[in-house]
């Protein structure tokens, strides 16, 4: 099983994916964290050959994405990428509509970059 590492900001109380995540809990979104914890849960036991794993194609930067389709479950995402000793890094959540850039893919690079 790879090490799982949560990215926390510079000056944050918190790691950025857990903001996130209590971020949809108050925003009503329970689904999307049940589905999140779910994903994390299969990425800790598979790694990159997790069933939610998707490389974004030209960037260092991988996302969990749920199999439903529509809603606030389906619009689930969790950020991450892999260090060169193989630790996962999780760097943020969001739930979104389509396939347009949200603003936590913009956190998961920031990491990527204060990471490399």
């Amino acid at each position: 099983m790879p090490a799982l590492v949560l990215y926390l900001r510079p000056q944050a109380q918190r790691p950025a994916v857990i903001d996130d995540l209590l971020d949809m809990v108050a925003a009503g979104q329970q689904a999307a964290v049940d589905a999140a914890i779910v994903m994390l849960t299969d990425l800790h036991a598979h790694g990159a050959g997790s069933s939610y794993a998707k490389k974004l194609k030209a960037l260092p930067i991988w996302e969990l994405k749920t199999h439903a389709r529509g809603g606030i479950k389906g619009g689930t995402r969790v950020y991450f990428f892999f260090r060169p000793t193989g630790e996962i890094v999780i760097a943020s959540a969001e739930t979104k509509e389509g396939d347009a850039p949200g603003p936590a893919l913009k956190t998961a690079l920031q990491a990527w970059k204060a990471d490399s």
